[in-house]
């Protein structure tokens, strides 16, 4: 797909992986929809229109919170807002011994991680089958991919996300409607700095996350080449814990087990 001058939703795209995708649509001269929880800041929406934006509007919805994103649904319904890309971005980190986490926090992560994207591609996908056109990016994670412990609900929702989207891909064979999975590694963002904390319980120390700028370019690049899964690459170390676990799932899972301590 070309990617200049469309029309985008992002949600997250406040910050991380989704403010380095809305810059770099931005250079496309694409009109652009940011959705977050706190909204963009002023300096932010200077740098996107700086950028090239055609026009960006900021939505402040709470993606967790079933009232916040009912009435966001609400709203696109009686703007009739129109995408040519959507882009299910929003993510919430999740870790730790499950029998700790509580009821209401399981049910945060999945309104953010897997409902979310679930519902608005319901909501904008009959639009974009009409028009024969469409993009539809979800951001699943390596770890919708491989498990390791104590990424439990984490896991879940992007596992979730994984077969949505490979489904989905074959719903919209011929329709001219396509869709994305990201397969994203460690990425320098927020989220990133917390996973030391929140997996705790796991001898593993992230390091070397890629800068979400490049992440953002092979996106836009997977973008418009019409592809439907983009994966780390051989110099990510994320890669090689795909492999072994696709090729050797044993092997993975006797290497993820002895790296947990309860």
């Amino acid at each position: 797909m070309k990617t200049s001058n469309k029309k985008l939703l992002i949600t997250g795209g406040n910050r991380g992986i989704g403010f380095a995708l809305a810059k770099e649509f931005a250079q496309k001269n694409c009109s652009l929809v940011i959705v977050s929880r706190s909204g963009l800041s002023p300096d932010k929406l200077e740098i996107l229109m700086e950028a090239g934006a055609e026009k960006v509007t900021s939505l402040n919805y709470d993606l967790s919170d079933e009232k916040s994103f009912d009435q966001f649904l609400e709203f696109l319904d009686s703007e009739k807002i129109e995408v040519d890309i959507l882009i299910n971005n929003a993510g919430l980190l999740s870790g730790g011994l499950f029998e700790e986490q509580k009821p209401e926090h399981i049910r945060k992560v999945l309104r953010v991680n897997t409902e979310a994207s679930l519902l608005l591609t319901n909501f904008f996908l009959p639009k974009m089958l009409k028009q024969k056109s469409g993009y539809i990016v979800n951001n699943a994670s390596v770890s919708g991919k491989m498990f390791l412990p104590t990424t439990n609900t984490y896991a879940a929702s992007k596992a979730a996300i994984v077969g949505f989207t490979e489904s989905l891909e074959l719903e919209l064979k011929n329709s001219g409607v396509k869709s994305l999975l990201l397969i994203t590694p460690g990425v320098q963002t927020d989220m990133f700095e917390e996973i030391n904390q929140v997996y705790k319980n796991v001898d593993y120390e992230a390091k070397n996350g890629m800068a979400p700028e490049k992440w953002a370019k092979l996106i836009l690049d997977a973008i418009e080449h019409d592809q439907s899964v983009l994966t780390p690459n051989i110099n990510d170390e994320a890669w090689w814990g795909l492999q072994i676990n696709r090729l050797i799932p044993s092997l993975f899972k006797k290497i993820a087990s002895s790296k947990f301590n309860r």
